[in-house]
């Protein structure tokens, strides 16, 4: 019987360590950081990405921009659930992008840096959010990039895109 028991508490702790360990890295991997380092990437690049912030509705987010042309497309990233525009620096600093798109990523409610704002978890608020922040690039220029819960709301604009 003590065998058992002692197979079990091992298994228990295992278990225990592997999912604590897994946790550590997926929350310090996506978590969203402080503007400074946001930008550190980009240092010693010719890529020099805006931070901003908008409000709506009564809640402040972060945005990060790349605006080279107001001729090229947009890129808007719509990261998931537990992520940030932090999840798309690579992709603001790809040559090929760079020469065919501006970019813009944001940080969506609840998801900021130190936010103290809850997640929004309405599809709708996501999408209406979304609207107000492309409304000044004409829809004809706009390409949505989501992953995980960002690609739904991506989908769930109410804007006429080009096909």
């Amino acid at each position: 019987m003590s065998r058992h028991v002692n197979k079990i508490r091992i298994v228990c702790l295992t278990l225990f360590f592997v999912f604590a360990l897994v946790w550590f890295a997926f929350s310090s991997l996506t978590a969203p950081v402080a503007d400074e380092e946001l930008l550190t990437p980009f240092e010693n690049t010719s890529v020099k990405p805006v931070i901003g912030y908008k409000t709506y509705r009564g809640y402040t987010y972060r945005t990060l921009t790349l605006q080279h042309k107001d001729s090229l497309p947009t890129l808007v990233f719509v990261h998931g659930t537990v992520g940030s525009c932090v999840d798309f620096e690579k992709y603001m600093m790809d040559e090929g992008l760079l020469e065919k798109f501006n970019m813009l990523a944001y940080d969506r409610v609840g998801y900021n840096y130190k936010d103290k704002n809850h997640v929004k978890e309405s599809i709708a608020f996501e999408r209406d959010l979304l609207d107000d922040l492309t409304k000044e690039i004409p829809n004809d220029n706009i390409v949505y990039v989501g992953y995980s819960y960002g690609g739904p709301i991506a989908l769930a604009t109410k804007k006429k895109l080009k096909k």
